[in-house]
């Protein structure tokens, strides 16, 4: 009767045990059929380290004024001792530029938060806060962009799989869904890959200098010559000034971008570019393997303006 008396009680303990463990809202254990399987999978911020905590030298990528572009900011990183690379690089994200990048814009609103960071081979999960299924459908692709061109270059992984932590309602799957993006659109969302083309390198800062000249958007032209005032070298005058004389030269017509070199210090780009050149009076010039040069202010590649003066009044 004893031993009969101890198993009732011992399995009573284990339906007990069960019941809460349910009630329990775990968005890893809720996701894991999202993950690789047989792949090893490791929860960053799960166990604290046994120091201080450490800063880490990050890229992080914010829209560039009102592009759809995104543009580098080198910053220090603070890691706290419980807390990842991986989960402090996205936090930064949320919290925006700092003040010494007055032309880079947050992306994400105040009300969205990193909930977890884990990796699993080469791709990283990362938990968002329900509230991201709140922000501007305008806003949301770039948005996962700079998380996915953050983590990918920072941290080495190929790709970042973003889940949601739906708290309000029942949900198959954490993984963030295809209407996020369009809302015509069901499914889970691929993972995210970084993708050059919006990111604002050398070769597509040149690319997009050279588009608004041909198309003759001066004011966003104006946005990509370089503000400081450098050594031997005019700084750009106010944009009515500069619109002004960027309009009253030669118009650019086609132009093949090759590739290009960037300086070791990081400074400059130089970049081969074929250009066609038409006047008003129908003067056309064509430019073979012109050097452009591009200069790096507060982490954006710009060109110079009197570089760009002397192409439009070329004599």
């Amino acid at each position: 009767m004893k031993k009969a008396a101890i198993s009732i009680l011992f399995a009573a303990a284990l339906m007990l045990l069960s019941g809460c463990g349910a009630m329990v809202s775990d968005p890893l254990r809720a996701a894991e059929s999202t993950l690789i399987p047989n792949a090893g999978t490791e929860v960053h911020s799960a166990v604290a380290r046994q120091d201080a905590g450490d800063t880490y030298q990050a890229v992080l990528y914010f829209r560039f004024m009102q592009e759809e572009l995104l543009a580098q900011e080198s910053r220090r990183i603070e890691i706290a001792m419980d807390n990842s690379i991986e989960k402090a690089l996205a936090d930064a994200l949320m919290q925006g530029p700092s003040a010494t990048s007055p032309e880079l814009r947050r992306l994400f609103s105040g009300q969205v938060e990193v909930l977890s960071a884990v990796s699993q081979g080469s791709t990283v999960f990362i938990t968002l806060s329900e509230s991201v299924l709140s922000e501007p459908m305008a806003d949301r692709f770039l948005q996962m962009q700079s998380l996915a061109a953050t983590l990918c270059e920072n941290c080495g992984y190929e790709d970042v799989q973003v889940l949601v932590d739906r708290r309000s309602g029942p949900t198959t799957s954490l993984r963030l869904s295809n209407s996020f993006f369009n809302p015509d659109k069901d499914g889970a969302a691929a993972p995210l890959v970084r993708d050059e083309k919006y990111l604002l390198g050398p070769y597509r800062t040149a690319e997009t200098i050279l588009n608004a000249w041909l198309k003759k958007d001066f004011e966003r032209l104006y946005t990509f010559l370089a503000v400081e005032n450098m050594p031997a070298v005019a700084s750009r005058p106010p944009l009515n000034t500069a619109i002004t004389e960027m309009d009253a030269g030669f118009s650019l017509i086609s132009f093949a971008l090759g590739n290009g070199t960037v300086f070791p210090n990081g400074s400059k780009a130089v970049l081969s570019v074929d250009l066609t050149l038409l006047s008003g009076t129908s003067d056309k010039r064509s430019i073979s393997r012109y050097p452009l040069t591009l200069v790096r202010e507060n982490g954006v590649w710009k060109l110079h303006y009197e570089e760009l003066i002397a192409l439009i009044q070329r004599q």
